[in-house]
């Protein structure tokens, strides 16, 4: 009984330690027309940025907006709120619009860029309004789709281009986008694992006693 005792009290450690440390995986892919920027947000407001994407990995096409970024990192579960910046280069024209194009991952999970996400002042944090959707990655007749004779590779045609209100020949120099995120615990908890592991552990002494 004694060497149950300890095996249990080793493993009481170790699934605490496995509890405080477990992260969900996080994948972001992206592109924009014409520059992207941005990251991890401090808090909700987006305000402030914590991490940027360059943070995780290499962002070589942030300003060429046929081919798109990714990037992978850990966070532990909670509620973040991710920004992207995007920017308009060039006159304003109806042969110019400007857009972000995203998508994030938890744990496989995706969830791709929509009218769901919003636009915010990034001095103040205030919700300015829902993004304007101009059509999904591969979409027939989208512009981006014209102009690059098909889908942005790696990012799924779930996703949309989205953007302010006011585009093409009226776009925004620049708009601050936003999502929220949530990463659920998926961890069993440390007491269940607990009383599973001693309930294996009184069966194996049982049987070398037999």
């Amino acid at each position: 009984m004694k060497t149950i005792f300890k095996v249990i009290a080793s493993a009481t450690f170790a699934l605490s330690m496995l509890a405080n440390t477990q992260a969900a995986v996080i994948n972001v892919s992206m592109t924009a027309d014409n520059t992207v920027s941005g990251g991890v947000c401090a808090d909700s407001s987006c305000t402030s940025i914590v991490s940027n994407w360059s943070d995780f990995g290499t962002m070589s096409n942030s300003t060429n907006w046929k081919s798109s970024d990714s990037v992978t990192f850990n966070l532990a579960p909670g509620t973040y709120s991710f920004a992207w910046l995007v920017e308009n280069a060039g006159r304003n024209s109806s042969g110019n619009p400007a857009a972000l194009l995203a998508e994030y991952s938890v744990d496989g999970s995706v969830v791709s860029s929509s009218s769901d996400w919003e636009l915010f002042d990034n001095t103040t944090g205030a919700f300015i309004a829902s993004a304007t959707e101009y059509g999904a990655n591969g979409q027939s007749g989208v512009i981006w789709t014209n102009a690059n004779g098909g889908p942005i590779a790696g990012i799924s045609a779930s996703a949309n281009w989205i953007y302010s209100a006011n585009n093409f020949a009226d776009a925004d120099r620049s708009v601050w986008l936003r999502t929220t995120v949530d990463v659920p615990s998926t961890n069993v908890s440390a007491p269940s694992m607990l009383a599973l592991f001693a309930l294996g552990a009184f069966f194996v002494a049982s049987r070398r006693k037999a």
